[in-house]
């Protein structure tokens, strides 16, 4: 490719590379870590040094901690001027790669390898944020290409000293750089010999790359005492493993996602044209070579020796420029061949320069799906959240963290490293207690710490993601956090949390256990329940205790309803389990989730008995899952948990006394017959409104049915109505010892019936077996008891 469409092509991308950075940069929240390259920043602006409060010195990404206090020294401190430094780098990378590819190979691949690099969504990401990684990209791909012209082709003294000093300056950017130090010392043994390697000039380079390494570990060693022993113990930098296929699943992203599957494909196709030529004794193209060695050797370091805490598919991007530049050659090769064989020469250039620009739009294309997600998806909102923190800033308050240099860049501060599982590597001892390594923050690790700050007469804001609560802290640590504190904001998957006084929750007036399995996806183990009488304007508290059977894809949505006869509600609340702090994906197999609602009873509502009713559905479908019966069978999709009163207390006046015990469970207090006058007639096929008040004498752990029966003197029945307590609302295993229950029946008289005397009589029964609860009148027990006769008359 010739003439001026190569600068023009050139300029296009670095404004376009320059562009999405930019966009990434304005559009996407800061990641959790760059907070902490924000207050390192301000403490060398403070004292020269990156020394935190804790006493330490933040080693991680040194060099670009400078190169960042410096921008933030011009422009302000900011999240823009944090990113910045990133976004030029990322850029200037991008021109930087098509100058090591003309070099390598040709103008061609240096362009296609500058295009992928411009759209690739890994590159725009690293690019933007405030963190080392486009730092380093751009110092390993200046190391490796002037590896080559310095020491592997033409012993240049410039490019030997540009090698070492971009090593130096790739190992003290992040440590990860040190995998390189094997593969560069291969290249140098493979194209230059052991013999140079001994001499003078390769024992100075040599050493002098040996040298970045130990004083690397030696730097880390003294600045941040203990830290690498504690990672190594609990999130190791290395940790052999022969298990290859295992290994290789954390990398699988980068290797397998639909815009860089293509390029996989070609890269092993790349390896199997070398082999070819390997097994031909052909000559071999020593550039590709050399770009597979220095790519493969870090690559396969990091799949047998990469432990927790540098297998990540970001510790690969370092190596990302070299990875382009092997495809970047192949394609130019391919190119070369097909347009050799396909067409004559007159056309070979002109098809040469539109097969460039076909690869440059394949390259946009391959990436144009990840580039859209990832400027329209949004991270934890951590930065956001703090503005809320601080527009709501008060002199008094505390705020706790899981990550305080987060607090600290908004703040100025954070009083409590709040966090109880892997905080082992960010912490020291210092005076007696545990502090965290970037502000000093004491450790708050136990919910006994938490009760305690809760309690005090300072507010208290937590400001924590979904994430991080879900897989950090113990169940009752979380408890605590959703029944003690109040969500008042949220952003981004990021809850704000305030207490303002805590006291600790009275006793509830129920407990119970349940067995109840909505779909085999999760149990309903039991409840406890503040009250169940209630006036208008109170708070109902419900706590219910949920476990998971199995292992829950979707997100569910809790609902707790209160309702009339006429499903009219008297309170609800649908939320996701513990305010929505604990979602159900993150739920593990047989651990118990309380999960606390708290149902504010409306001024207005019409006073009288409330069934709740609690259940599970889907938050995507609204799906309720189904409750099974012993055999698996589903039914009802809600629990019926219990019965609230609400509103004043109603003194039981029947018309008519009688006072009639069934059972030793239920007394018959009286009843009221409509019309009342025993005088009055009845025509057949009217009916008779009857009410009877029944006590309950002890607790009642079956449902009865009341049966209400017309008899003639005969004992036959001429009307009758059989149904659970008003009209199958209220059950009687819900009945609470003392109670006083008022159940209305309405009696039909057959419509055959003759005129004469009737007798009404009550009983109560099991459905299942028939059998019913005795009862003593006028003398002998009976299974049932007369309560008044009426006259029908037939006209």
């Amino acid at each position: 490719m010739k003439g001026k469409g190569l600068p023009i092509a050139l300029m296009a991308l670095l404004l376009l590379a320059f562009a999405l950075r930019l966009l990434y940069m304005e559009r996407i929240s800061l990641y959790i870590d760059e907070f902490v390259t924000m207050w390192v920043a301000k403490m060398i602006l403070r004292s020269g040094l990156p020394r935190t409060p804790a006493g330490v010195i933040y080693n991680r990404g040194i060099l670009f901690s400078y190169l960042d206090t410096l921008f933030i020294y011009l422009f302000g401190f900011s999240e823009r001027a944090a990113r910045i430094p990133s976004v030029l780098v990322g850029a200037l990378t991008v021109p930087l790669l098509y100058f090591v590819g003309s070099r390598l190979r040709s103008s061609v691949a240096g362009l296609v390898a500058a295009a992928l690099l411009t759209f690739a969504p890994d590159a725009i990401l690293w690019s933007g944020r405030a963190r080392m990684y486009a730092m380093l990209q751009l110092l390993v791909l200046l190391a490796s290409f002037s590896l080559y012209h310095g020491v592997i082709r033409s012993q240049s003294r410039g490019y030997r000293y540009l090698f070492l000093l971009s090593f130096w300056g790739a190992v003290f950017t992040q440590a990860e750089a040190i995998l390189l130090y094997p593969a560069f010392v291969l290249a140098i043994v493979s194209w230059r010999g052991v013999s140079w390697l001994w001499g003078r000039r390769g024992l100075l380079v040599n050493g002098l790359c040996l040298s970045a390494v130990v004083l690397r570990y030696l730097f880390d060693k003294v600045t941040q005492p203990g830290q690498l022993e504690t990672i190594q113990s609990v999130r190791p930098y290395l940790q052999l493993s022969l298990d290859l296929l295992g290994r290789l699943r954390p990398y699988r992203l980068f290797f397998l996602h639909s815009g860089y599957l293509p390029l996989t494909i070609l890269f092993f196709l790349g390896l199997i044209y070398l082999l070819k030529r390997a097994v031909l004794r052909e000559s071999q193209p020593q550039t590709l070579l050399f770009l597979y060695l220095i790519f493969s050797v870090p690559m396969l370091e990091l799949v047998i020796f990469a432990g927790a805490t540098w297998r990540d598919p970001r510790y690969l991007f370092m190596l990302l420029p070299l990875f382009f530049l092997i495809i970047a050659d192949l394609s130019d090769r391919s190119l070369g061949w097909i347009v050799d064989r396909l067409s004559p020469s007159r056309w070979r250039e002109a098809l040469s320069g539109g097969g460039v620009y076909l690869l440059i739009a394949g390259a946009f294309f391959l990436f144009l799906p990840g580039v859209r997600s990832l400027l329209s998806t949004q991270i934890e909102g951590y930065d956001r959240a703090l503005y809320y923190v601080r527009d709501h800033w008060q002199e008094e308050d505390l705020i706790v963290m899981a990550s305080p240099p987060v607090s600290a860049v908004y703040i100025g501060k954070c009083d409590y490293y709040a966090i109880q599982r892997d905080y082992e590597e960010y912490v020291i001892r210092k005076e007696g207690i545990l502090i965290d390594r970037w502000v000093g923050a004491p450790l708050l690790n136990s919910t006994q710490q938490l009760e305690e700050l809760l309690k005090g007469d300072r507010r208290v804001w937590f400001v924590i993601d979904i994430w991080r609560l879900a897989t950090h802290y113990d169940m009752d640590f979380r408890r605590l956090i959703a029944e003690g504190m109040e969500p008042v904001h949220e952003v981004q998957g990021v809850r704000v949390l305030l207490a303002q006084g805590y006291g600790q929750p009275q006793e509830p007036a129920i407990k119970r256990s349940l067995q109840a399995n909505l779909d085999n996806k999760v149990a309903l183990l039991g409840y406890d329940l503040s009250t169940d009488r209630i006036q208008p304007g109170q708070e109902l508290r419900l706590t219910l205790y949920w476990q998971a059977l199995a292992p829950l894809r979707e997100e569910y949505t809790v609902f707790v309803h209160l309702l009339d006869r006429e499903n009219s509600p008297g309170g609800q609340d649908d939320a996701s389990p513990m305010k929505g702090l604990y979602p159900t994906i993150y739920w593990k197999e047989e651990e118990i989730v309380p999960d606390e609602h708290r149902l504010l009873i409306p001024a207005d509502v019409s006073p009288g008995r409330y069934l709740l009713e609690v259940g599970i559905y889907s938050s995507p479908t609204g799906d309720r899952l189904a409750l099974l019966d012993s055999v698996g069978n589903p039914g009802e999709t809600r629990v019926v948990l219990d019965y609230v009163k609400i509103g004043g207390e109603e003194l039981p006046s029947p018309q008519q006394i009688v006072r009639a015990d069934f059972g030793g469970l239920v007394r018959l207090l009286g009843y009221d017959l409509a019309p009342t006058s025993r005088e009055t007639s009845f025509e057949p096929g009217e009916s008779l409104d009857l009410t009877l008040y029944w006590q309950v004498l002890a607790p009642l752990e079956e449902n009865y049915t009341v049966f209400v029966h017309l008899l003639d003197e005969e004992g036959r029945i001429w009307g009758q109505q059989d149904s659970q307590p008003l009209a199958g609302f209220y059950p009687t295993s819900f009945w609470h010892e003392g109670e006083i229950v008022r159940d209305g029946y309405q009696l039909r008289i057959d419509s055959q019936a003759l005129g004469g005397e009737y007798e009404t009589v009550v009983g109560i029964y099991l459905l299942a077996t028939g059998e019913r609860l005795p009862v003593q009148s006028e003398g002998e027990t009976r299974g049932w008891l007369p309560l008044t006769t009426v006259w029908v008359e037939r006209q």
